[in-house]
């Protein structure tokens, strides 16, 4: 029998695990939902030891989302929140985590939260996918690192497999052209989203910019500042400009004044 974690809380697990366990869990072969677990008394009798090992029993607190096949079996519980499927899986759809227990990937779990998100939180959703962080309310600092899930080429890619009647496919697909590779908290998603997204939602309907870019120093420079390239928080690369979001914690120095020493504009 199979558990597939799936939505919020597949997304929470590749997270913690990301961040805990410093790994990517991996995509796995599996295209069906033949044999998932469907009631409660399923789950029950299977062994979520390898999983709790992993992430922490706090993890399996109600409620977690599953995706169970059958519309038959799509039913709210105080545990678990049922969710069914209909239509085919494209390839990288599934990670396995555990033996038996599988999560959706984190495409397939952007797409499965696409409908009950606004845009602009759909956008967040997704800069925070493919960002280097995740938020965590138990954290001192309210967020964690951890290697980005997935990033938008990836995403875009698994998002044009899938039929054009998928529920929130639309949205999604107009999501991505907002949201970027890279951010390092929910402030630079934050800035980033304020400066691109169009004026109706929110924005100011500048370019998308590239978020942490690197900027290869000239010899001369890399005297002066004793390494060999700088990242920029937003990076415009046609206007050859920089916006940055400067903290004591991140930067020895000011990023600002080290954009305005080498060329870019602040």
């Amino acid at each position: 029998m199979k558990l597939v974690f799936c939505a919020q809380t597949a997304l929470d697990l590749c997270s913690r695990l990301a961040a805990e366990q410093a790994r990517i869990a991996q995509p796995c072969r599996m295209r069906s939902l033949a044999g998932c677990a469907s009631a409660a008394r399923d789950i029950d009798r299977m062994n979520l030891s390898p999983v709790t090992d992993l992430i922490g029993k706090d993890f399996l607190k109600p409620s977690k989302h599953i995706l169970v096949s059958g519309d038959s079996h799509r039913f709210r519980s105080r545990e678990y929140v049922r969710h069914t499927w209909g239509g085919a899986f494209p390839n990288m759809s599934f990670y396995q985590i555990a033996d038996d227990v599988f999560v959706t990937s984190p495409e397939l779990s952007i797409v499965m939260l696409a409908p009950c998100l606004s845009f602009n939180n759909l956008v967040a959703l997704c800069c925070e996918s493919c960002g280097r962080y995740v938020k965590d309310p138990t954290h001192p600092k309210g967020i964690r690192k951890r290697p980005p899930l997935t990033n938008i080429a990836r995403l875009s890619c698994y998002v044009e497999k899938l039929g054009p009647h998928t529920k929130g496919i639309a949205k999604l697909r107009q999501a991505l052209k907002y949201a970027v590779d890279g951010c390092r908290s929910p402030m630079e998603t934050a800035i980033a989203l304020l400066i691109s997204l169009p004026v109706k939602y929110g924005g100011y309907g500048f370019p998308k910019p590239l978020v942490n870019w690197r900027i290869d120093l000239t010899s001369e420079q890399q005297r002066m500042a004793q390494r060999h390239y700088i990242e920029a928080d937003l990076y415009f690369k046609d206007a050859n400009a920089t916006v940055e979001y400067d903290s004591d914690e991140e930067h020895s120095q000011p990023k600002t004044s080290r954009a305005m020493q080498y060329g870019t504009t602040p």
